[in-house]
């Protein structure tokens, strides 16, 4: 039998988070703290299938940095990013699955991140 790999994730306060374990309130927001993970996990979510190409998560991360900055970085930094930060931070909690050699992005609905989600919707609306 092959082994078992357990993946986890740490959070600022040092808490490892497992995939599959309940999230923490400490969990949920390190992981939507920043804001690209939030965009990632959004866009996913609020596509039809809950999977989206990673090159239409990419554009859509381009987007959203032109807004905040008025410039749009390059689509390999971006590529980098997602592949290498974000992804693996989002899949190691279950949140997303992706795949690299496939190309996509697909969100894991999780309420606990989702009720996060509607509280920051409303912060962001408000200030």
């Amino acid at each position: 039998m092959a082994p078992t790999m357990l993946i986890s994730t740490m959070c600022e306060d040092g808490t490892a988070v497992s995939a599959g374990d309940s999230l923490s309130v400490d969990a949920v927001l390190e992981l939507l703290s920043q804001y690209q993970r939030r965009e990632i996990l959004r866009f996913c979510r609020d596509s039809q299938t809950n999977r989206v190409p990673m090159h239409h998560v990419i554009s859509h991360l381009r987007e959203i940095e032109q807004d905040r900055t008025g410039e749009a970085p390059g689509t390999d930094h971006l590529q980098s990013v997602l592949i290498h930060v974000h992804g693996p931070k989002l899949d190691a909690v279950d949140l997303v699955t992706y795949d690299v050699g496939e190309q996509y992005v697909e969100y894991v609905p999780n309420e606990q991140v989702e009720t996060a989600l509607e509280h920051i919707d409303r912060m962001e609306d408000q200030w």
